[in-house]
């Protein structure tokens, strides 16, 4: 995108050509512009808008352009979104500089927070975040101690209501310490986690500012680096972790899901035990009896790939219960399965597939 600074929006789809090619994603329907149908998704994204008949880039999709000098990671930009995205957004019919600013991710935060301070499970679905935060017009800057004490309204989604906040919420779960699972939207906190809330609440601060009256200078300036937010982290990274997802954002994406006790649950309620590994067949459990469970969920394809992008969520037939051993060698192979196609990432979920089927074959033929 920022490739695409200053070009003009003159007869034809400029656009469409060159961010096909580079994201291979396709820009679907294919008879409107690629900025009629996506223009409004780069500016709530804050990463472009238009100035007259030009396309303009922010510096927020500068830097994310330049990855391998940059330090603004996908959890910072998100972090960055979150705290400057509000209603009514200048991308939309019914921005207006008199309208007091809604903070939505900040509000939906917040809610989640409150309920993690009262022992609740911090989770909610999207009926609830309607029906609290929605209905009582939370703007995301109010203290906790509110957000406890708020009622159900009975609000329900209105036209297209429901998708909008749908979409909004799955792209904030990208967040290292949000996930939507099952539809829902978790906040990926231990009970009792004060230290976390505190730190996350900060975060969960809306920045709020003058805001300018022209609609693609307040985009801009939304798109500015000037603030930056201050970003909770909460993986713990290890050696093993680099070796398929190289990079720090790569393991982020990575550990994030499958870290997820919630996720982790889910699987093995499913499986019957005793639990075996999905490659060697082991029970790791009959062979250490003093270990509870050390089995791992593996995601056949890794979450840091590209072709996620678009994509619901976690499918729990994306994943298998699989060994640590097991989980190092896969990933090794996987590396060495890309390297020997000349490829830096899976094209389809059928690739990622293939290789995993033929590590376990190779492991069977010893």
């Amino acid at each position: 995108m920022h490739r695409l600074n200053g070009t003009r929006f003159a007869r034809g789809d400029h656009l469409r050509r060159p961010l096909e090619e580079e994201t291979g994603l396709r820009f679907l329907p294919p008879h409107y512009t690629v900025w009629r149908n996506y223009g409004r998704t780069f500016q709530c994204a804050l990463l472009a808008t238009r100035v007259g008949n030009r396309l303009r880039t922010t510096d927020v999709c500068a830097k994310l352009a330049n990855e391998a000098e940059s330090t603004l990671g996908p959890d910072e930009y998100l972090a960055l979104l979150i705290q400057r995205f509000y209603l009514p957004f200048p991308a939309f019919v019914d921005y207006s500089t008199s309208v007091p600013q809604q903070f939505p991710l900040c509000a939906v935060i917040r809610f989640l927070l409150s309920k993690a301070i009262r022992g609740l499970e911090p989770s909610a679905t999207l009926d609830e975040i309607f029906s609290f935060v929605v209905g009582n017009e939370c703007r995301g800057n109010e203290p906790l101690k509110f957000y406890s004490s708020l009622s159900a309204t009975g609000r329900t989604p209105i036209r297209d209501e429901r998708r909008q906040v749908r979409e909004m919420l799955i792209v904030a779960s990208q967040f290292n310490y949000l996930k939507w699972f099952n539809n829902r939207l978790e906040l990926d906190i231990g009970a009792g986690d004060e230290q976390t809330i505190n730190l996350l609440e900060r975060q969960a601060t809306p920045s709020i500012r003058n805001r300018l009256s022209q609609r693609s200078s307040e985009l801009l300036r939304l798109g500015t680096l000037i603030k930056r937010p201050a970003l909770v982290v909460l993986e713990k990274e290890t050696a093993t972790d680099a070796i398929f997802t190289e990079g720090k954002r790569a393991r982020r994406n990575h550990l994030r899901i499958e870290r997820n006790q919630r996720l982790r649950k889910e699987v093995f309620k499913r499986a019957e035990p005793p639990y075996k590994c999905d490659v060697c067949g082991h029970a790791v459990n009959r062979r250490y009896p003093w270990v509870d469970n050390i089995l791992q969920i593996h995601h056949l394809l890794p979450l840091n790939s590209p072709i996620r992008i678009g994509t619901k969520g976690t499918s729990l037939s994306d994943i298998v219960i699989i060994c640590p051993n097991c989980q190092d060698a896969v990933h090794r192979y996987y590396k060495i399965w890309l390297s020997s196609r000349g490829l830096e990432d899976f094209r389809s979920d059928g690739e990622a597939r293939q290789a995993y089927t033929e590590a376990k074959q190779l492991y069977a033929s010893d």
